[in-house]
């Protein structure tokens, strides 16, 4: 799971207590627990599924910030436009493999 080393130490003030060394980035155990409650706090955060996903992609800052501009968000709760392709392309990303995930899991 993909996070900046700022985000991984404020998601591990939040978690342990306080900050670990930025090498356990990279310790898969450590990095999974984060990243999941990282992704349960977006979760909180944003309306649905792809704003989740845009935020742990672009940052909650920047979504916060597409979510009240009407050229992104019609509603101020989801996003009908990116101005990032690169945000975009994660979305479809994820999404693709999330569909895939469900073939493989659910027929088992």
């Amino acid at each position: 799971m993909q996070m900046t080393p700022d985000t991984f130490s404020w998601v591990c003030q939040k978690v342990y207590g306080h900050e670990v060394d930025e090498a356990l980035l990279f310790d898969p155990e450590t990095n999974v627990k984060c990243g999941i409650w990282y992704l349960s706090y977006l979760q909180t955060q944003f309306a649905t599924e792809r704003e989740v996903i845009a935020a742990y992609n672009a940052g909650p800052a920047h979504v916060k910030e597409w979510l009240s501009d009407s050229r992104y968000s019609t509603d101020g709760k989801t996003l009908s436009a990116l101005p990032y392709k690169e945000t975009e392309n994660h979305i479809k990303k994820v999404q693709r493999a999330k569909t895939i995930y469900k073939k493989l899991y659910e027929s088992r």
